[in-house]
């Protein structure tokens, strides 16, 4: 029996649908969402003096979005057909990280936009008629 499944991702979770089952599993992203300010007014005329290292925080969200990526890839390993959906630009991340894969690479047969407001339901009815079932 062929296992076809879509993965509805944004920057906050994944969700994983398994077509046959019509099974749903959610997997959180643990991305920090980071919100640089300045740092604190010192008593000298220069401006400030605790700046927070931006190239840091970025490296830091790097590795969070790669281990979010791995998670999800070795939840769908054992999938025929692959295809990623959602609202943001983390699928686009997603599906060059999955080109990277090469056992996986073959099973992807599509990435598209979709909105964000979808329920349980629609998100199952979505990849079935993705898949024509």
């Amino acid at each position: 029996m062929k296992v076809n499944i879509g993965i509805w991702l944004d920057s906050e979770k994944a969700v994983i649908i398994e077509n046959k089952k019509d099974k749903l599993e959610t997997i959180s992203s643990e991305i920090e969402h980071f919100h640089l300010h300045g740092g604190s007014k010192g008593k000298t005329p220069y401006g400030t003096q605790d700046a927070t290292s931006e190239t840091k925080l970025l490296e830091r969200k790097k590795l969070q979005t790669k281990r979010y990526f791995d998670k999800i890839i070795s939840r769908i390993g054992t999938a025929d057909k692959i295809v990623v959906f959602g609202p943001a630009e983390t699928k686009l991340g997603f599906q060059k990280n999955i080109e990277m894969n090469n056992q996986i690479k073959d099973k992807l047969v599509g990435v598209e936009t979709v909105g964000n407001k979808l329920t349980e339901n629609q998100l199952k009815e979505w990849v079935r008629n993705f898949y024509g079932e």
